[in-house]
């Protein structure tokens, strides 16, 4: 298994503005994606090259939703059954 180059970090600019489009916070966007690559950097070598930047998008989309849920900035959606969606 090939390992990924990280030392380019050449999605930072991308993950960057996918963060900030979700967490509308610009210091914590880029804290979240220094944190994806930190979890990149530890998982090195579990990780194929070939998938390096769908896993890094979804470390740092994942991170960003677990930073909103802490400010409460993201409701947990409950499933409704079809039956009270047809009462409304």
């Amino acid at each position: 298994m090939t390992s990924p180059d990280w030392s380019r970090m050449t999605d930072a600019p991308r993950l960057s503005v996918m963060a900030w489009g979700m967490v509308r916070d610009q210091q914590a966007a880029e804290d979240l994606v220094a944190e994806a690559y930190a979890w990149a950097w530890s998982a090195r070598g579990s990780i194929r090259a070939n998938t390096s930047d769908r896993w890094l998008t979804r470390v740092v989309r994942n991170l960003a939703v677990d930073w909103l849920r802490r400010r409460g900035r993201l409701a947990r959606v409950h499933p409704f059954s079809l039956d009270q969606a047809a009462t409304y």
